[in-house]
This record gives structure tokens, sequence and C-alpha cells, in this order.
């Protein structure tokens, strides 16, 4: 798939990805700051400024405007904050590309950041975060960063905090985008129906005039003491538990990366994994299961996450423990190794047919490593994964010292499950 990358005067890269033959194109803005950026007593504040964008600029006054300017383009449109981005995205019909432009980019540098928009958005932001609390299969997440992370940026809530969004304030806001939103912070991709000079020549127009004042901010590095397992428990009255095992692993531009996200996927990648098979199709332990790897700039971690009987934790975790040791201790059968390759060559070439998929594999790579690996590039690299080469890196992080346990359900003392962590 090709794509053209440039940096404008003004400091902001620009990736397009041509798709000719769709009627669509998918504008994104991805800003290289997340929550790890955050001081704690201001944790939240990158999700509150992405809420706050969309509640109005000196040209499109209201959250109304903007969202009635993008309905009548019929356009999709959302933003998501990250531990360590944010990104703002439309995807519209071809012919609407510089309005989409100049729309997004009138959001992202021109909002108004109004005290009574601020004050009234406090109560939605506490609402989703009590919302999300409220959803032990959401929330196990954030009691396992919780407990990898500790005291770290990383372990923190996107959302923030109960006693933190209140204090938040337009200065707060302000200073945040002098250190983070600026061109030089900021990667724009547009991939869809764009290949006419007329149509290439918009977008440096538009981009061109956006400009942004700041100097840099700093994030806090994160290492790590572990040296035995660990476990946190939120003791909570219900009937079902909720669990995520997990295990430090390599941060996201590790030489391993391939070969680990082969490991994760027969683990838990679909539903004839190992992990679904033997906890929900053979035992009956859970309905969902499931396991991925949560990459960062200098930190990762493999994890697993299921819902299960309470009367059935040990026993789910005896058998997921039992997994991992499998995988340590016996060379993945050539078929398996495939079927993993072919799923992970699947999610991609399918991702990569729509405008956004594609949009998405382009930016966020130059957004948060600096570089672009083509789809050809990461599929070579897929293939050539041989199965020892998997079970090395399974011996390599599958250990004690790496081990955590985060627990949401009817249970106050984490001792009870200590023996059971073990993958000697």
């Amino acid at each position: 798939m090709d794509y053209k990358k440039e940096r404008l005067k003004n400091g902001i890269r620009l990736l397009t990805v041509p798709m000719p033959h769709l009627d669509s194109i998918t504008v994104m803005i991805g800003v290289g700051a997340g929550s790890r950026v955050e001081p704690a007593p201001r944790a939240g504040l990158a999700h509150f400024t992405e809420h706050m964008l969309f509640k109005g600029t000196k040209r499109r006054p209201s959250a109304l405007a903007l969202s009635s300017e993008l309905d009548s383009l019929g356009a999709q449109f959302n933003a998501f904050t990250g531990k360590e981005d944010t990104i703002y995205f439309v995807k519209a019909a071809s012919k609407n590309l510089s309005k989409v432009l100049d729309l997004l980019g009138d959001l992202v540098f021109h909002s108004r950041f109004s005290p009574e928009e601020i004050e009234r958005e406090k109560g939605v932001i506490l609402e989703e975060l009590r919302m999300y609390r409220e959803e032990p299969r959401s929330w196990i997440e954030s009691i396992y960063h919780r407990l990898l992370f500790g005291d770290h940026p990383l372990g923190w809530d996107i959302v923030g905090t109960e006693e933190s969004i209140p204090r938040i304030g337009r200065e707060d806001f302000l200073d945040y985008l002098k250190s983070w939103y600026r061109p030089g912070n900021i990667v724009v991709g547009v991939a869809g129906k764009i290949g006419s000079r007329l149509d290439l020549e918009e977008v440096g127009k538009v981009l061109r005039r956006l400009k942004g004042e700041g100097g840099g901010g700093v994030s806090l590095r994160y290492q790590h003491h572990q040296t035995a397992p660990e476990i946190l428990i939120e003791e909570r009255e219900s009937d079902q538990s909720h669990f995520a095992l997990g295990l430090r692993a390599y941060p996201r531009s590790h030489p391993n990366r391939e070969k680990l996200e082969i490991l994760t996927t027969l683990l838990g990648g679909g539903a004839s994994a190992r992990l679904f098979i033997e906890i929900r199709e053979r035992r009956g332990l859970a309905y969902y299961v499931g396991a991925n790897w949560e990459e960062f700039a200098d930190a990762g971690t493999l994890k697993i996450r299921a819902g299960v009987n309470n009367t059935r934790v040990e026993e789910a975790l005896e058998v997921t423990l039992g997994e991992l040791r499998k995988v340590k201790e016996e060379r993945v059968p050539k078929e398996e190794l495939g079927k993993a390759k072919e799923m992970l060559r699947g999610a991609l070439l399918l991702g990569l047919e729509s405008t956004s998929g594609a949009c998405s594999y382009f930016l966020e790579q130059e957004l948060l490593e600096g570089r672009i690996e083509t789809p050809e590039e990461k599929l070579k690299k897929i293939e050539a994964v041989t199965a020892e080469k998997v079970r090395e890196v399974a011996r390599e992080i599958f250990v004690n010292e790496g081990l955590n346990l985060a627990l949401i359900g009817p249970f106050s003392d984490p001792e009870r499950f200590r023996s059971l962590l073990s993958l000697a």
C-alpha cells in the first residue's frame, strides 16, 4: 500500500494514503500526548481536553454548531484519548475533504474553552467515570494498571478521579495545549480518494495555516522494580468475579514484537485460541476470555482477562497458568503457528480495506514511533517467526518475577490466591 509523508513548514507531519477505488476519506489529527503526561493533581486533563475541543470554536461557537456542520456533511466523527496519544477523526464523502480538514483544524487549534462549558462538562466526565467503575469487565483494566504501574501516570485512570476533575480550570487547558498541541507534536493523516493534484494542494493549503505556540512537555519515564508475583483485589459483592492475569512484556518498538503478537494470538486471539478452548469450551468456566498485548514507549504487558463464577476463580487461574507453562515447555505445532500467522495477516489486511483502518495504521506508527513500517514489511516479519522463537519469548517473559493478578470479586485476602501464582 502506497503512502506519502511530508513535513510542512509549520512542523506538522502529513501522511496521505491514496485509495482511489473508494468514494470516502478519513482525516485524523493525532497528538503525541495522552494521560501519561499529566501531573497527579490534574489527572484526566488529556481526556478532558478531548471533550472540550468539541464544545465550540470562535468560528463555530457551540457543540451544536460543530455537530450540525458535521452532520450536514454526512460524516462520522469521534475522538479518543490513550495513555500516550489523542486522536480526532472524521470520515466523510471524498468531495467534502477540504471542509473536513478546515473543521478539524479549527477544532484542534481554536477551541474556546468557555468557563461555563468547562463546569458543565465536569459533570459529564464524572458520570463517565462512575459508569466505567460500575462495569467490572471494563474496570478490571483500571485495577490491573494500578497494580502494574503503581503511582506512575501509566497506572492512573485516563478519565481522571473524583478529586482531580473538579480542580481542573481553564488555565490548565491552555497550559496543556501550549506544551503538547504544537505542530511539531502533531501528525495529520488523510486516507481515501485523494488522488488528484488539486486534492493534495488543498490539504497542504489548509494545514499550512495552522499555527501553535509553546515548548515541548516531558513525560515521566517508567521503570519497574518487581521481583515476585503481585496481587491487587477490589472487593465487591457480585455473582461473578473478573480477573486480569498478566506479565511484564516488551515495549512498543522491541525487535521481538511479532513473536509476542503470535504468542498472544495463539493464547487468546480468537474462538480457537488455547485459552478460549480450554476455559470456555471444555470447562465452561467463563463466557469471555481473551489475551492482548498492551504496548507503551518504555513498557508493555501481555494480559489475560476473564469473568468467572466466584466458586471457580482458582480453577480458572490454574488452567490459565497451566497453558502458559505449556507454551514455555512445548514447541508450538506447525499448524497452530500457521493459523496464528494467518489471523494476524487477516486482521491487518481487513483493517486496511477501510479508509479509517488505513489512516490509523500509518498515523499511529508515525505518531508513536516516528517511523512507518509498510504492511508488506510487517507481513514479512510475521511470516519469518518460527516456533522456536515463540517458545524463546515465552521463556523470557513467562516468569514469576513479572506475574501480576488483578481481581474484582467478593474476596478480601490476597493470600488466598498467592500459592497459585507460579510459572516455574
